[in-house]
Parts: C-alpha cells; sequence; structure tokens
C-alpha cells in the first residue's frame, strides 16, 4: 500500500531544500563567522544574528544585497576595528562578488588554501590589516581589483598575479 500524498512531500522536500538552504545559508555563515572567528569589540557587528530561520542579512550593517532577489553581493567592513584571522567562510557565499575588510586588525597569514573559494570575487581589499607572511597564490578569471597594500607581507609576488586578465593595476 503507497501513499502518493507522501511521494509528493518526498518530492517537495527534496526539491525545496536547496532553495531555503541558499536563502537562509547566507545569515548562517556571516553568524558563524561572527560568533566564532571573529573579534568585534565595539558590536558594529550586533545585528548579525540569526533570530528567525528564514533571517534576511540584508539590513545587517556592512551587507549589501542585490535589490531584485536579496541575495548578498558585498561585505564591506571598512574601518570596523574588528580583528582576527581571515574568514574563508566569507567567499562561501555564494552571490557574494565585493569583500571589503579594509582598516582593521584583522592578523595572520594568508594562505593559497583559504583564499581558493573567493575565486568568483570581482573585488577583494584586506588593505590597512596585520596581515604577514608570503602572499597566496591565486588565480582568478573574475577579479578585478585586488588591495592588499599596508600589511606586513614579505617575499615576492606570485606571478600568477600578472597573468590574470582581469587584474587592472589601480591609478593612485
Amino acid at each position: 500500500m503507497r501513499n502518493p500524498n507522501f511521494k509528493t512531500f518526498l518530492f517537495c522536500v527534496a526539491f525545496a531544500s536547496p532553495f531555503v538552504v541558499s536563502f537562509n545559508g547566507d545569515s548562517q555563515i556571516l553568524s558563524r563567522v561572527k560568533n566564532f572567528q571573529l573579534h568585534d569589540p565595539n558590536g558594529k557587528l550586533h545585528d548579525w544574528v540569526v533570530s528567525t530561520p528564514n533571517q534576511s542579512p540584508c539590513n545587517w550593517i556592512g551587507i549589501i544585497c542585490e535589490a531584485r532577489n536579496h541575495t548578498v553581493i558585498l561585505i564591506n567592513l571598512y574601518g570596523f576595528e574588528i580583528s582576527g584571522g581571515f574568514s574563508f567562510e566569507f567567499c562561501r557565499i555564494q552571490t557574494l562578488r565585493i569583500l571589503s575588510l579594509a582598516d582593521n586588525n584583522f592578523n595572520g597569514s594568508l594562505s593559497s588554501q583559504a583564499f581558493s573559494p573567493c575565486i568568483r570575487l570581482r573585488k577583494i581589499d584586506l588593505s590597512e590589516n596585520l596581515f604577514i607572511g608570503e602572499l597566496p597564490d591565486f588565480s582568478s578569471e573574475n577579479l578585478e581589483v585586488l588591495q592588499l597594500s599596508n600589511n606586513n607581507f614579505s617575499g615576492d609576488i606570485p606571478s600568477t598575479y600578472w597573468r590574470e586578465p582581469g587584474l587592472k593595476p589601480i591609478q593612485r
């Protein structure tokens, strides 16, 4: 004895779940980064709290969403006085195109592996932080701007940076 309503239910759950997860996933990622990877001494990220299952981060400070479909396209934490290591989790937001963490106290080294989820981004600004070590070997056809100035990097600039087709020189 088979129940056709049960099959319909399973079909709906199987195909609707990815949409719920992607809608809700951005807020979950951002909240997890805030709670476990960042130190926010001035409480500037106080509204990065998931209070309902379908919470959208589009009204959170430092988050800009695409107006049509309410997906996160920009994270701008410029000058928030936040510290911690670079969180590649930001780059797990599928629709993210611009990540600006400039003028903070982010520290540690940047590995190529940590940067690999960021290949969809068009702009990454990590300038004016406390990053150390060698620059990561990073390749992305989408990247137009990579701002890493005023950190404590050492060593040579990886040759992959010169081969990036979209990377534009910054004029000052």
